[in-house]
């Protein structure tokens, strides 16, 4: 039998907890010393003293063990939370029960308990808070049996004090765990839409790295086309030369081979720049990524596309996606195998899934799966630019790209775009 790890406070709560109860220590003297002065009969400094050492050796001890540590565990903020709230009601119960105003600081341990250590515990301490309050009434404490005894409305009063406090209590909880939760979600978004940022600057400056790198090698390359091209032409004159034909055409082969690399490379990478969304249909998007396939490749493509409203996209950049989606999961299987695509509308958009019957990814090497320069493909068959080209693209259309795969089984690409990418783009 397994244990689930006890759930850790960063520091960063930690301190806010260590602190807090610090202020809190302070705030009970301050309070005590004050009602002595006001009123000779207001609480014992005595009893005070206790409660503050209690809690401040309590907040010692936390302090000595993150610092130690370094972690704090949920559940051990948690109990000494819940101690407070047992030192308090017996404080209380000493000093005028129900009738003591600092009844109030059970609610500054709510309020720890829902920033920190979260719903569980901020409901477990609120309600304890709630409990030890419902105790002082049967306190026998001399000071509200001479209150009731002069006013019988007290009693009544007391009890409508204890209904209001618990309400508080309860809305405190609810509150603060609801606050710090949205807290959590925006913080989270933020680092998100950060990550997505860093990603789109990387993926612009590698654009215009390789446009650059695109640019000036083109002009070489077409020169060693049209000299290839003469060469071969010369030579079919010559008798005897055949294996120098067979070398040219070899030369002529790498560069075609080169000059499509860089057509790759040079694409838009990031982002459908200078390209329009122009309404078109999802099969017609699939249809001409599948005819830029060789004529066996066509053949192992099996497209099931129902009927849908058109969509806004580049489409020369989607079926740019498309393609490369599809030569990898070509790719990924052995020659016999056909290749699945699926498509339909999700989530006020649309799925495109490419899928193939291949060895599928290991987990390792599925959360590298998109980095730029990242392949598992043998040293010359390909530059790992391929999947990281779509899913930044995909990202700079506001859209996202996933990966799923079972080992001996093969993998799911899958492609989600809206269905208008011109308003999703411009859209704040």
């Amino acid at each position: 039998m397994t244990t689930s790890p006890t759930r850790q406070l960063d520091e960063a709560r930690s301190n806010w907890l260590i602190n807090g109860r610090w202020i809190s220590v302070a705030g009970a003297v301050a309070t005590v010393v004050l009602g002595r002065r006001i009123s000779a009969s207001g609480p014992s400094l005595l009893q005070a003293a206790i409660v503050a050492g209690v809690m401040a050796l309590t907040n010692l001890i936390l302090w000595r063990r993150t610092r130690n540590s370094g972690l704090l565990s949920v559940h051990t903020a948690g109990t000494w939370l819940a101690i407070d709230v047992l030192v308090i009601s017996g404080w209380l119960a000493r000093s005028g029960a129900v009738l003591n105003p600092r009844a109030t600081f059970y609610l500054v341990e709510v309020v720890f308990a829902a920033l920190v250590l979260g719903q569980a515990w901020a409901w477990f301490i609120a309600g304890l808070s709630v409990a030890g309050y419902a105790v002082l009434f049967a306190a026998p404490d001399h000071e509200l049996h001479a209150a009731q005894a002069m006013h019988p409305v007290v009693g009544a009063h007391m009890q409508g004090m204890w209904i209001a406090f618990a309400v508080t209590a309860i809305t405190l909880a609810f509150l603060a765990t609801r606050l710090v939760a949205a807290l959590e979600r925006s913080n989270a978004e933020i680092a998100r839409l950060r990550d997505r940022s860093a990603r789109e600057v990387r993926a612009e400056s590698l654009a215009n790295a390789v446009a650059g790198a695109a640019h000036e090698l083109a002009s070489p390359l077409a020169t060693m086309a049209v000299a290839a091209h003469e060469m071969e032409r010369q030579l079919k004159q010559i008798d005897g030369m055949q294996d120098l034909l067979a070398d040219v055409n070899l030369i002529r082969s790498q560069v075609t081979r080169c000059r499509e690399i860089l057509d790759q490379m040079s694409g838009h990478v990031g982002g459908p720049v200078g390209e329009c969304a122009q309404h078109t249909a999802v099969s017609d998007v699939i249809a001409a990524a599948i005819s830029r396939l060789g004529e066996a490749d066509r053949g192992r493509v099996v497209v099931e596309v129902p009927e849908m409203p058109l969509v806004r996209w580049p489409t020369r950049l989607t079926e740019q996606l498309v393609g490369h989606l599809l030569r990898n999961a070509i790719q990924a299987s052995s020659g016999d195998q056909i290749v699945n695509v699926i498509a339909g509308p999700y989530r006020a958009g649309i799925e495109i899934k490419v899928s193939d019957l291949g060895t599928g990814i290991t987990p390792d090497v599925l959360i590298r799966v998109g980095e730029p320069f990242f392949t598992t493909k043998p040293i010359g068959e390909g530059m790992g630019l391929g999947l990281f080209v779509v899913k930044a693209s995909a990202e700079a259309l506001h859209g996202e790209l996933k990966f799923r795969s079972i080992q001996g089984r093969g993998t799911t690409a899958t492609l989600w775009l809206p269905t208008d990418v011109a308003t999703s783009v411009e859209s704040p």
